[in-house]
């Protein structure tokens, strides 16, 4: 069980930030999302998630700067860059200390090796 672990889904698709909260609390995960950058970074400070799902290409504030804010407030938080296509910015993730990249949409299967690589 796994409920003792809290992931943060970041994506201003809220179709997806259902999808993959479903997906990971059905495996006993603690799940929390934001829709934009500064709902992500007041849900960061307050639940310390021990896994942090944060999309690329947002309104507003884009994951990059959301990346190093949180890595400002926590330098070993587990960041993880999630974009469509793209793979170019993979370079850019890693030099900011994202924990990994990820492709979206993600499967299940790809997704639970990421969420439970950290376990």
């Amino acid at each position: 069980m796994n409920i003792e672990k809290k992931i943060l889904i970041v994506d201003d698709e809220k179709t997806l930030c259902e999808l993959y909260t479903e997906m990971l609390e059905e495996e006993g995960f603690q799940v929390f999302y934001a829709f934009n950058g500064q709902s992500a970074l007041d849900i960061f400070k307050e639940k310390k998630p021990d896994l942090v799902l944060l999309d690329v290409k947002m309104p507003e504030m884009d994951g990059f700067e959301v990346l190093v804010r949180m890595k400002e407030i926590n330098k070993n938080a587990a960041i993880v860059m999630m974009t469509c296509g793209a793979q170019d910015r993979a370079k850019e993730a890693a030099k900011l200390k994202a924990y990994d990249y990820i492709e979206k949409p993600t499967r299940l299967k790809d997704l639970m090796k990421i969420v439970t690589r950290r376990e």
